[in-house]
C-alpha cells in the first residue's frame, strides 16, 4: 500500500512539473514598469532541489537564475525560487497558507525571511544567492492544515 501510494505521488509530480513550468511563465502578467523582464521565463536552465518531507507533506522546489535581469532593474536578487506543496495521503497540491524562506550561507549568514507569494498552485519569490558557496533555504510554512512545517533545502552553485 506505501509503496503504490509513493508510485502514485510520484506519478502526480511527474505530471505537475510541467504545469509548475507554466506557472513560473511571467508573460501573461500585466505589470507597468516591468521591461526588461525577459530572463524570468521558465528555460531549460531551471535548477531542480531535491524534494522533502515533513509531516505529511512533500515540498518540492526550483530555482531560476534571474540576475541579469534583475541587475538590469537595479535590484540584487539573483534567482527566482517556487515551491509546491503535495498532501502525501491524497496526492492533492497544497496551494494555500503562508510560507517564507530565510537563505542560510555556508558562512552561517542568515538573510531576512522572505514571504513567498502564491502563484498558481505554487509559492515563489526572488532571492540573493551571491557570494557562497552553499546555501541552505529554510522554508517555513503554516499551510491550509494550520500545522507549522520547515523544509531545508541545500543548493550548491556550480
Amino acid at each position: 500500500m506505501k509503496k503504490m501510494r509513493k508510485i502514485v505521488i510520484t506519478l502526480a509530480l511527474l505530471i505537475a512539473l510541467p504545469l509548475a513550468a507554466q506557472a513560473m511563465n511571467h508573460e501573461g502578467m500585466n505589470h507597468a514598469g516591468m521591461k526588461g523582464m525577459e530572463g524570468m521565463k521558465m528555460s531549460a536552465d531551471m535548477i531542480m532541489l531535491p524534494q522533502v518531507v515533513v509531516d505529511g507533506v512533500a515540498a518540492t522546489a526550483h530555482l531560476k537564475d534571474v540576475s541579469k535581469a534583475m541587475s538590469k532593474m537595479g535590484m540584487e536578487q539573483t534567482h527566482h525560487l517556487m515551491v509546491m506543496f503535495v498532501n502525501q495521503t491524497t496526492g492533492e497540491a497544497i496551494d494555500s497558507g503562508s510560507v517564507a524562506v530565510r537563505v542560510i550561507k555556508s558562512s552561517g549568514a542568515k538573510s531576512e525571511p522572505v514571504r513567498l507569494m502564491p502563484m498558481e498552485g505554487q509559492f515563489g519569490a526572488d532571492v540573493t544567492l551571491s557570494g557562497g558557496k552553499m546555501y541552505t533555504l529554510e522554508v517555513g510554512s503554516k499551510l491550509v492544515d494550520g500545522k507549522k512545517r520547515q523544509f531545508k533545502f541545500m543548493y550548491h552553485p556550480k
